[in-house]
């Protein structure tokens, strides 16, 4: 199986989908829908990639790649900087309407839509309506002290 996270947001809801993209006909493979209260759109974004992504650790399904389709364009800047405030690589971002590339006739639905674009159509760039800005991550943190030579700890004798 070759599995990836499709995640549709639309006016009232986020909805992710685990796909096998070789048999994108058989649908999900699981899927979840979350209803949009009044928090942020990005960090429910964030929620169900994180759940979605546990969800296929359990089952033992590697995710290869992850797409979030936006109906709003407004919505766009929320919700990268949710990905990067959560730390989360490689999650492309898509305009809605441009998943009807991968599945012209739309019989598969968005999620599976935006699973397949994911897996297919990655290299294709974000629409010239939306802000892009390259994500930054942070540096990993390294514990302990940096010591000099001179301020070593002789060892015990």
């Amino acid at each position: 199986m070759h599995i990836a996270l499709g995640v549709v947001v639309d006016e009232d809801s986020v909805t992710a989908a685990l796909v096998d993209v070789d048999l994108p006909q058989l649908g999900p493979v699981d899927e979840r829908t979350t209803r949009l209260g009044d928090g942020d759109v990005g960090d429910a974004v964030a929620a169900a990639i994180g759940v979605m992504s546990l969800r296929a650790k359990r089952a033992d399904l590697g995710v290869h790649r992850t797409a979030v389709a936006l109906g709003d364009p407004s919505l766009w800047h929320s919700v990268s900087r949710a990905l990067e405030h959560h730390l989360l690589a490689d999650v492309a971002l898509v305009d809605l309407d441009s998943l009807s590339s991968v599945d012209p006739d739309g019989r598969y639905g968005a999620p599976v839509d935006a699973a397949l674009w994911a897996d297919r159509g990655a290299t294709v760039a974000a629409p010239s309506s939306f802000p892009t800005r390259p994500m930054r991550r942070r540096p990993p943190r390294r514990g302990g002290a940096a010591w000099r030579s001179s301020e070593r700890a002789s060892p015990p004798r």
